[in-house]
Protein backbone atom coordinates (compact mmCIF):
# COMPACT_ATOMS: atom_id res chain seq x y z
CA UNK A 1 0.00 0.00 0.00
CA UNK A 2 2.79 2.52 0.65
CA UNK A 3 4.57 1.49 -2.51
CA UNK A 4 1.44 2.26 -4.22
CA UNK A 5 0.64 5.41 -2.91
CA UNK A 6 4.33 6.61 -3.69
CA UNK A 7 3.47 6.00 -7.02
CA UNK A 8 0.11 7.81 -7.16
CA UNK A 9 1.26 10.94 -5.53
CA UNK A 10 4.58 11.17 -7.35
CA UNK A 11 5.31 14.53 -9.15
CA UNK A 12 6.27 14.55 -12.02
CA UNK A 13 3.72 12.70 -14.33
CA UNK A 14 2.94 13.14 -18.07
CA UNK A 15 0.62 16.40 -18.05
CA UNK A 16 2.35 18.57 -16.08
CA UNK A 17 4.89 19.53 -18.58
CA UNK A 18 7.82 17.71 -17.43
CA UNK A 19 11.00 17.48 -18.95
CA UNK A 20 11.82 14.49 -18.34
CA UNK A 21 7.82 12.24 -18.92
CA UNK A 22 7.49 14.51 -22.16
CA UNK A 23 10.49 12.93 -23.74
CA UNK A 24 8.94 9.73 -22.71
CA UNK A 25 5.62 10.46 -23.79
CA UNK A 26 7.71 11.29 -27.39
CA UNK A 27 9.53 8.18 -27.83
CA UNK A 28 7.07 5.99 -26.78
CA UNK A 29 4.10 7.45 -29.30
CA UNK A 30 6.64 7.11 -31.99
CA UNK A 31 7.95 3.95 -30.79
CA UNK A 32 4.10 2.78 -30.66
CA UNK A 33 3.81 4.63 -34.48
CA UNK A 34 7.04 2.40 -35.87
CA UNK A 35 5.59 -0.68 -34.92
CA UNK A 36 2.12 -0.19 -36.21
CA UNK A 37 2.79 1.44 -39.09
CA UNK A 38 3.25 -0.76 -42.29
CA UNK A 39 2.36 -4.30 -40.60
CA UNK A 40 -0.70 -6.04 -42.05
CA UNK A 41 -3.81 -8.08 -40.73
CA UNK A 42 -5.89 -10.47 -42.61
CA UNK A 43 -6.85 -10.04 -46.03
CA UNK A 44 -4.61 -7.02 -46.81
CA UNK A 45 -5.97 -4.82 -43.77
CA UNK A 46 -3.40 -2.21 -43.06
CA UNK A 47 -3.79 -1.16 -39.85
CA UNK A 48 -2.72 2.51 -38.25
CA UNK A 49 -1.84 3.45 -34.66
CA UNK A 50 -3.88 5.10 -32.53
CA UNK A 51 -3.55 6.51 -28.49
CA UNK A 52 -7.44 6.35 -28.55
CA UNK A 53 -10.63 3.84 -27.34
CA UNK A 54 -14.16 5.80 -27.97
CA UNK A 55 -15.60 5.89 -24.63
CA UNK A 56 -12.51 4.39 -23.09
CA UNK A 57 -12.27 6.77 -19.97
CA UNK A 58 -16.28 6.43 -19.58
CA UNK A 59 -15.79 2.31 -19.21
CA UNK A 60 -12.80 1.91 -16.96
CA UNK A 61 -13.87 -0.01 -14.79
CA UNK A 62 -12.96 -3.17 -17.28
CA UNK A 63 -9.15 -1.42 -17.14
CA UNK A 64 -6.93 -3.24 -14.56
CA UNK A 65 -4.29 -1.09 -12.63
CA UNK A 66 -1.59 1.09 -14.21
CA UNK A 67 1.89 1.40 -13.07
CA UNK A 68 1.10 5.56 -12.12
CA UNK A 69 -0.77 4.26 -9.30
CA UNK A 70 -4.28 4.45 -10.78
CA UNK A 71 -6.69 1.34 -9.11
CA UNK A 72 -8.45 -0.96 -11.20
CA UNK A 73 -11.72 0.70 -12.10
CA UNK A 74 -10.57 4.21 -11.48
CA UNK A 75 -11.54 6.41 -14.66
CA UNK A 76 -8.85 6.54 -17.26
CA UNK A 77 -7.40 9.53 -18.89
CA UNK A 78 -9.58 10.70 -21.78
CA UNK A 79 -7.11 10.43 -25.55
CA UNK A 80 -3.96 11.45 -24.30
CA UNK A 81 -4.82 13.73 -21.59
CA UNK A 82 -3.15 13.43 -18.43
CA UNK A 83 -4.12 11.63 -15.52
CA UNK A 84 -6.69 12.52 -13.32
CA UNK A 85 -3.89 11.35 -10.57
CA UNK A 86 -1.23 13.77 -11.97
CA UNK A 87 0.03 16.11 -9.39
CA UNK A 88 0.65 19.98 -10.14
CA UNK A 89 -1.48 19.86 -13.73
CA UNK A 90 -2.67 22.71 -15.00
CA UNK A 91 -4.72 23.48 -18.50
CA UNK A 92 -1.35 25.27 -19.76
CA UNK A 93 0.89 22.05 -18.84
CA UNK A 94 -1.71 19.48 -19.92
CA UNK A 95 -1.73 21.31 -23.48
CA UNK A 96 2.44 21.46 -23.47
CA UNK A 97 2.84 18.05 -22.32
CA UNK A 98 0.74 16.38 -25.13
CA UNK A 99 2.15 18.54 -28.07
CA UNK A 100 4.96 16.22 -27.26
CA UNK A 101 2.90 13.12 -28.71
CA UNK A 102 3.98 12.24 -32.37
CA UNK A 103 0.29 13.43 -33.51
CA UNK A 104 1.78 13.75 -36.89
CA UNK A 105 1.55 9.64 -36.93
CA UNK A 106 -1.54 8.75 -35.76
CA UNK A 107 -4.80 9.25 -37.70
CA UNK A 108 -7.12 8.74 -35.11
CA UNK A 109 -6.26 12.75 -34.36
CA UNK A 110 -5.05 11.72 -30.80
CA UNK A 111 -7.80 13.37 -28.54
CA UNK A 112 -7.69 15.95 -26.43
CA UNK A 113 -10.30 17.44 -23.55
CA UNK A 114 -9.64 20.06 -21.55
CA UNK A 115 -12.49 21.59 -19.28
CA UNK A 116 -12.80 25.01 -18.75
CA UNK A 117 -14.16 27.26 -16.51
CA UNK A 118 -17.40 29.48 -18.15
CA UNK A 119 -16.66 32.89 -15.52
CA UNK A 120 -12.58 32.29 -17.08
CA UNK A 121 -13.50 32.51 -20.64
CA UNK A 122 -16.30 34.85 -20.73
CA UNK A 123 -15.96 37.93 -22.54
CA UNK A 124 -13.19 39.17 -24.52
CA UNK A 125 -10.37 38.78 -22.33
CA UNK A 126 -11.80 34.81 -22.21
CA UNK A 127 -11.89 34.95 -25.55
CA UNK A 128 -8.20 36.15 -25.97
CA UNK A 129 -7.09 33.28 -23.17
CA UNK A 130 -8.96 30.46 -25.39
CA UNK A 131 -7.34 31.39 -28.81
CA UNK A 132 -3.85 32.22 -27.07
CA UNK A 133 -4.43 28.35 -26.02
CA UNK A 134 -5.75 26.56 -28.50
CA UNK A 135 -3.43 28.81 -31.10
CA UNK A 136 0.13 27.70 -29.21
CA UNK A 137 -0.90 24.19 -28.60
CA UNK A 138 -1.96 23.98 -32.20
CA UNK A 139 1.45 25.67 -33.07
CA UNK A 140 3.81 23.02 -30.84
CA UNK A 141 2.30 19.96 -32.97
CA UNK A 142 -1.36 19.85 -31.33
CA UNK A 143 -3.45 17.91 -33.90
CA UNK A 144 -7.16 17.77 -31.70
CA UNK A 145 -8.12 19.24 -29.06
CA UNK A 146 -12.07 19.24 -27.35
CA UNK A 147 -12.64 21.92 -24.94
CA UNK A 148 -16.07 21.61 -22.54
CA UNK A 149 -17.06 25.31 -21.09
CA UNK A 150 -19.46 24.42 -18.38
CA UNK A 151 -18.88 24.24 -14.96
CA UNK A 152 -19.24 21.18 -12.48
CA UNK A 153 -22.76 22.30 -10.56
CA UNK A 154 -24.51 22.85 -13.91
CA UNK A 155 -23.77 19.29 -14.87
CA UNK A 156 -24.92 17.77 -11.03
CA UNK A 157 -28.08 19.77 -11.70
CA UNK A 158 -28.68 18.55 -15.37
CA UNK A 159 -28.45 15.43 -14.10
CA UNK A 160 -31.24 16.21 -10.74
CA UNK A 161 -33.05 18.42 -13.31
CA UNK A 162 -32.70 17.06 -16.82
CA UNK A 163 -36.22 19.26 -18.13
CA UNK A 164 -34.44 22.11 -17.63
CA UNK A 165 -30.96 21.25 -19.24
CA UNK A 166 -32.61 20.12 -22.88
CA UNK A 167 -30.21 22.09 -24.76
CA UNK A 168 -27.02 21.49 -23.23
CA UNK A 169 -24.67 19.98 -25.63
CA UNK A 170 -20.70 18.25 -24.09
CA UNK A 171 -17.97 16.51 -25.83
CA UNK A 172 -18.00 13.10 -24.66
CA UNK A 173 -15.56 10.71 -26.23
CA UNK A 174 -15.32 11.61 -30.02
CA UNK A 175 -18.92 13.07 -30.71
CA UNK A 176 -20.76 15.66 -29.29
CA UNK A 177 -24.24 15.21 -27.15
CA UNK A 178 -26.94 17.12 -25.34
CA UNK A 179 -25.92 15.99 -21.56
CA UNK A 180 -29.41 14.78 -20.57
CA UNK A 181 -29.39 11.99 -23.37
CA UNK A 182 -26.17 10.16 -22.23
CA UNK A 183 -26.07 7.36 -19.77
CA UNK A 184 -25.41 7.62 -16.11
CA UNK A 185 -21.81 6.02 -16.92
CA UNK A 186 -21.35 9.26 -19.55
CA UNK A 187 -22.73 11.59 -17.49
CA UNK A 188 -21.15 10.52 -14.67
CA UNK A 189 -17.41 10.22 -16.26
CA UNK A 190 -17.67 13.96 -17.36
CA UNK A 191 -18.47 15.17 -13.80
CA UNK A 192 -15.51 13.09 -13.09
CA UNK A 193 -13.32 14.76 -15.54
CA UNK A 194 -14.02 18.07 -13.81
Amino acid sequence: EEFFLRCRKYEGKFGTDSEETNAIAHNLSLFIADLVDGGKIEDGVIPYAGLFIFLGDVHSTYHPATPDGRRAGERCSYGIGASDIAVGKTVTSILNSSAYIANDRFADGNPLMIRLNPSDVAGEKGDMILKTLISAYFEKGGFHLQCNVVDIDTLKDAQKNPEKYSDLTVRISGFSARFVTLSAAGQNALIERM
